[in-house]
């Protein structure tokens, strides 16, 4: 039972391996076709998407760091009442 859930699991991995190099492929076939002034517009628009995902990560990190600053004024707040 448990080779044939462990073999079934490395087919499931195998399909997926293979249906990534078959993207990856034809992404570098789409790539291979176009001309120079095309393949900086691609590199342009990549830029500018992870432009925007690394602006979205650094506001939920400035968020996050409120958050924590927050908390810790709070438990700071808490140990100095607990003292008295």
């Amino acid at each position: 039972m448990f080779k044939k859930i462990k073999r079934k699991i490395g087919e499931i991995k195998e399909e997926h391996a293979r249906i990534e190099r078959e993207r990856i492929q034809a992404e570098k076939n789409a790539l291979m076709a176009l001309s120079e002034k095309e393949l900086m517009v691609e590199a342009i628009m990549a830029l500018k998407g992870y432009n925007t995902r690394i602006g979205n990560i650094e506001e939920k990190q400035d968020d996050l760091t409120y958050r924590v600053d927050s908390l810790e004024s709070d438990v700071s707040s808490l140990k100095s009442h607990t003292s008295y």
